[in-house]
């Protein structure tokens, strides 16, 4: 297996070393502005990058790094990385400790501050051992060092003077914390540790060290450098300790102390809107949004797309060109003329397949056959259903232009029932449409985890010796198998998934195939439209409830904010506006086109009523497939 940004088995950078990740560390467009000097929020939704992103930032990581940009880098970022990571366990605790001691929340509160404090001193305490191995520092620097330390920190003896024998003191801390709970032990002595800020204890320990080297007078702290406390993972963490690095630490007293944390989108809205005094987010923290969200970020991912691929097959046994070489570009010209055999002679160049025996020509005038509502759609536009060419230049690219996907999906995937003549899905076993260079890029959303899984699908096409550029059919059966093997499957069984509406429970997974499948409906099945809808936005119609919706969609990569992304009509300004991930439109049957935008409320208002109907019958099991 070639070096990748993730191996297949071990793609979750929180369970790589420093040194894996940064053995297949490509670096992003976007790794620049999180390597400023300031304070950073990185936020997107899982297997966006974040851990990867932050544990590259460890000095142990940046040591380790031997890519093209890696010593440009490592000359220019000014500051020193310390990895903190959440711990999923860490709400949970809390949850137990709040409902043990209900008659004594000041002790829970300095027990859990305590576990808090302590792995913030294990990931110091890693960064500087990286730091003497790095610096190559001698056995009496680390004894000189970790002798502060335990006397500053207040660390209970004994503890040997060494870091390793440090992070087990404090390790071994946190568990006996775990013992106090599960044992009741409400009336013991805490340590120092449990009532300190470990903001101060950073500080101190950040003194210390740099005090150690000062001595020693080494050229890599001639830079001044800061330090960044790099919190993971903050979605997981419990509420005291977001709303503490928002709204306080973020204003830190401690100049020398940076603050890059990552979560899922969101974290920013905890500034505390009531207190007037504080500066702008923009003035004190700078978010960098990690999924494809405006023109700019889309060019930024797709230049790392492209530098991962090439990276990845270089060492392939066949003479690659370029990228195009082998996916080719997404075309839906090409994808209509392979489906059908009445396409193979029409003609696709410039204006000339809009008119007869043109390919959108073609598939306009037998759309209109058994699609009344198209052909009604033709005669309001003065054209003849029978030979649907522009009436001028005009209309040539005000509507022919403009429906020219939308004929060809309702062509694609609709056909006449025989038996009433109605409108009925056509079988396709594969989406033609799906396949080419840009769109396997796109199909990603910014993902490099959904990325990589993708790109070792192609891997195994190209090393067995198909044929290149890889035909459109096989592209579109590994795509569609990415979507419904992958990454279907992560957003139906992700863990935190279940929305409460009156009494009424409803799945991530409901909601979502309720949106997909409402945006199909209407793209196909319904009245023909020239504007479907295909962004939504929570209106004031939407139950609150929902708003919990949003929140796990985002955070688990089903949905994504795109409000940046295009000029929305008819919305108030700050609204926000999303759609579901590109990774799942090939279950719905989507076009990758930016459309209108309809309130989350007219989506799942038959979702709702088809839940109380089964409530009232005691069924309440919801049936959706995937897809139509």
């Amino acid at each position: 297996m070639k070096n990748d940004i993730m191996q297949p088995k071990t793609f979750n950078a929180r369970y790589m070393s420093f040194e894996e990740v940064a053995s297949s560390f490509i670096k992003p467009e976007g790794f620049d502005e999180i390597c400023r000097n300031d304070h950073t929020i990185l936020t997107g939704s899982r297997g966006c990058g974040k851990t990867t992103l932050l544990k590259m930032l460890h000095p142990k990581a940046l040591y380790n790094w031997k890519g093209i940009d890696a010593e440009d880098v490592k000359n220019r970022i000014p500051f020193i990385g310390i990895y903190i990571p959440s711990d999923a366990q860490w709400s949970y605790q809390i949850k137990v400790i709040k409902k043990q001691l209900t008659k004594n929340s000041v002790f829970g509160d300095n027990l859990f501050s305590g576990v808090v404090n302590a792995n913030v001193l294990v990931a110091i305490c890693s960064t500087f051992s990286a730091l003497i191995e790095m610096l190559k520092l001698d056995q009496n620097f680390e004894v000189d060092l970790s002798i502060e330390l335990i006397e500053n920190w207040n660390i209970p003896k004994p503890v040997s003077p060494n870091l390793a024998s440090i992070t087990l003191k404090l390790t071994t801390m946190v568990n006996n914390f775990n013992i106090f709970v599960r044992k009741k032990k409400y009336e013991v002595d805490l340590p120092d540790i449990c009532y300190s800020d470990f903001i101060n204890l950073v500080s101190i320990g950040i003194m210390i060290f740099e005090n150690q080297a000062n001595k020693l007078k080494l050229d890599f702290f001639k830079k001044d450098y800061k330090w960044a406390l790099c919190f993971d993972e903050l979605e997981i963490a419990p509420e005291w300790l977001k709303h503490k690095l928002i709204n306080s630490d973020l204003r830190s007293r401690d100049q020398k102390i940076l603050f890059k944390l990552t979560s899922t989108p969101g974290l920013d809205e905890l500034r505390n809107k009531s207190d007037i005094t504080r500066p702008s987010k923009y003035e004190d923290f700078n978010v960098h949004k990690l999924w494809v969200h405006d023109k700019k970020s889309q060019n930024d991912w797709h230049i790392f797309c492209a530098k991962y691929v090439k990276s990845h097959l270089s060492k392939s046994s066949k003479a690659i060109k370029d990228l195009k070489s082998i996916f080719g570009i997404h075309s839906f010209d090409d994808a209509l003329k392979q489906s059908e055999n009445v396409f193979a002679t029409c003609k696709t160049k410039n204006d000339t397949q809009f008119y007869e025996d043109g390919l959108v020509w073609k598939a306009m005038k037998l759309l209109a056959e058994f699609d009344k509502s198209f052909y009604r759609f033709l005669l309001r536009k003065q054209m003849d259903p029978s030979n649907p060419i522009p009436i001028n230049r005009n209309q040539l690219n005000s509507v022919h232009r403009k429906i020219k996907q939308i004929v060809y999906y309702r062509y694609y995937f609709t056909e006449q029932s025989l038996q009433d003549n109605s409108i009925k899905l056509r079988s396709r076993n594969v989406n033609l449409f799906n396949h080419g260079l840009d769109f396997i890029f796109d199909i990603a959303d910014g993902n490099p985890r959904a990325f990589v899984i993708l790109i070792n699908s192609f891997e195994k096409v190209i090393d067995s010796n198909q044929e290149l550029p890889i035909k459109i059919s096989i592209q579109a059966r590994i795509i569609d198998k990415f979507t419904s093997d992958f990454f279907y499957p992560r957003i139906e069984n992700y863990p935190r998934n279940i929305i409460n509406y009156k009494s009424k429970i409803f799945t991530l997974i409901e909601i979502v195939n309720c949106i997909g499948n409402y945006f199909f409906q209407r793209l196909v099945l319904e009245s023909f439209s020239a504007d479907p809808v295909i962004f939504f936005y929570m209106d004031n119609n939407c139950p609150i409830e929902f708003k919990a919706f949003i929140d796990i969609a985002l955070e688990s990569g089903a949905i994504l904010n795109v409000e940046d992304e295009i000029a929305i009509k008819g919305v108030r300004k700050n609204t926000s506006v999303y759609r579901l991930s590109y990774a799942l439109y090939p279950i719905y049957k989507l076009p990758q086109r930016d459309y209108k935008i309809i309130g989350l409320s007219n989506i799942i208002a038959p979702l709702i009523d088809k839940n109380r109907k089964n409530i009232d019958n005691n069924q309440i099991e919801i049936d959706f497939h995937h897809g139509n």
